[in-house]
């Protein structure tokens, strides 16, 4: 089990030092991160336990938990109105005269976003297909 071992510094800091035997094992290289919070020690300490006493996946030492971006998606944009009238068709519950006045309401909505924007309104989603 990893272990945290607090030391107080002349200039009065503190800092937290996890430390704990690669894999759990005797003999096993010692590993360590230090911490200025006592809080952050802790939660890295049950993440180090979690993980079978190794780093915790994606923690690079002395930096913390390294965020990968995925691969930038192709973003996929329709004209609004085409997107909001197929919506609207596919409203199995609405009747013919709702999905009509539906599709009017886009229509307006499209419209009035032409006239504030000054350009065609379209919706995106991120992804291929």
């Amino acid at each position: 089990m990893a272990g945290i071992v607090t030391r107080r510094h002349q200039d009065g800091g503190v800092t937290h030092k996890v430390q704990w035997r690669q894999g759990g094992r005797r003999g096993a290289p010692w590993q360590s991160e230090t911490f200025e919070e006592r809080r952050m020690a802790l939660k890295f300490q049950a993440m180090v336990d979690a993980a079978g006493q190794r780093w915790p996946e994606g923690w690079i030492k002395g930096v913390g938990l390294a965020v990968v971006a995925d691969e930038p998606t192709e973003v996929v944009t329709h004209p609004l109105a085409v997107f909001g009238t197929d919506y609207v068709r596919r409203l199995t519950s609405a009747g013919p005269d709702t999905q009509s006045r539906y599709v009017q309401q886009v229509a307006t909505l499209v419209d009035w976003l032409r006239g504030v924007k000054g350009v065609e309104p379209t919706a995106s989603r991120c992804g291929a297909g």
